[in-house]
């Protein structure tokens, strides 16, 4: 306010008379923490060209000040909304090839052998994962408008799947569908629970 708005005429300060009117009216003028907040979260996509960003000259002082795992929960809590949304490319299923003729009995059990030695994709099974790098990078770009939260330190292993991952690796899902995950902050109490929703890229 002070160093860009009131100096380029964006906004004013209000004025004393008009500011004792407001608290004869009782009107809330309590910072909205949620102002800008987006409903729904997505993964930044990296070949999607971003608008071109005016240059910055401001540099930002180093903070030592580390925020406490609490605050730090708080802060996740509220500008990472419920559902975080993923698209991933879907692994089409194989057809089954059509009856071949001429060919000899051995070449059919030979190939009945080959696909039976061959693990079948899951039905859902999309190319690459999901995993908690991914999850961290897109709270870390929710938490970055704000100058508060941008100071949150969250890592990959403060996050893991509760649902939806293979058996003994709970930092990847490799499906279409939605689940569940925690994000707990060290020295943090109880976890934080969200859902990870990965839907087919159009």
């Amino acid at each position: 306010m002070r160093n860009k708005w009131f100096p380029a005429r964006v906004a004013n300060y209000v004025p004393v008379l008009q500011l004792k009117q407001l608290k004869a009216q009782d009107v809330d003028m309590a910072r909205d923490a949620t102002f800008g907040v987006k409903v729904a979260l997505e993964e930044i996509e990296d070949d999607v060209e971003a608008a071109p960003k005016p240059k910055q000259h401001y540099v930002r002082p180093i903070e030592l000040e580390l925020l406490s795992a609490e605050r730090s929960m708080e802060l996740i809590d509220t500008f990472v909304p419920p559902t975080i949304d993923f698209a991933r490319q879907l692994i089409e299923q194989e057809k089954t090839d059509a009856k071949r003729y001429g060919a000899s009995a051995a070449a059919d059990i030979l190939n009945a052998a080959m696909s039976a030695s061959k693990p079948k994709p899951l039905e859902n099974a999309i190319y690459g994962s999901v995993s908690t790098a991914d999850i961290v990078a897109t709270i870390k770009s929710a938490l970055a408008h704000n100058d508060e939260a941008a100071r949150v330190i969250l890592s990959e292993s403060d996050v893991n799947f509760v649902t939806g991952h293979e058996e003994g690796d709970t930092s990847k899902v490799k499906q279409l569908g939605t689940f569940k995950v925690e994000i707990r902050v060290p020295g943090a109490g109880q976890p934080l629970t969200r859902q990870v929703r990965v839907r087919a890229k159009e």
